[in-house]
């Protein structure tokens, strides 16, 4: 009796080898973006994603999207995973002193359509579909304070004095500021 090829070591050796790949990616994407675990779907699939994106050996340094379906793929759309998203409110959802956009974060592509999945900050159980939206990609976490940071970073730099003084008089003039 012949066994079946599924059925053999080494073909779930490669299965086992790509899974872990994408779940190190999830995971490494979930940490940069400082977001929880529970999102971890949300990252395999978006792993998955850019993974049919990306150039392969195998393919002769194609991308699997554009062999398996024979048309150029544009990669314009690719945002940083976490970013800060800004997502447009239509005129009907929103009243006339309404803000305009939602401050949203970007956790992935929506497959069948040129929308991106986002998390509302303030529903974070709820994944939204947005097309109309615009990127803060900084690779500042989301829920990190847009002000100063927790240290105040300090620079030094001379002081150009442009009149004439003595010696003495020019012990050290120097000044702090803090970096922007």
């Amino acid at each position: 009796m012949l066994q079946e090829a599924s059925l053999e070591p080494a073909y779930w050796a490669e299965a086992v080898n790509r899974a872990r790949t994408i779940i190190e990616k999830a995971r490494s994407m979930l940490q940069e973006a400082s977001l929880e675990p529970a999102y971890w779907a949300e990252a395999v699939n978006t792993a998955v994603y850019l993974k049919n994106r990306a150039p392969t050996k195998a393919l002769s340094g194609m991308l699997p999207e554009e062999y398996w379906t024979g048309n150029k793929i544009n990669l314009q759309h690719l945002k940083v995973f976490g970013s800060r998203a800004f997502a447009h409110i239509p005129k009907e959802k929103r009243t006339k002193w309404d803000a305009k956009s939602k401050e949203m974060i970007m956790v992935g592509y929506c497959e069948n359509s040129k929308a991106y999945r986002l998390i509302n900050p303030d529903d974070p159980r709820k994944v939204e579909k947005g097309r109309n939206v615009f990127f803060i990609e900084d690779n500042k976490p989301h829920n990190s304070d847009t002000g100063s940071s927790n240290f105040e970073e300090k620079q030094s730099c001379e002081l150009v004095i442009e009149f004439p003084l003595k010696q003495d008089e020019i012990e050290s003039y120097r000044i702090s500021v803090k970096a922007r």
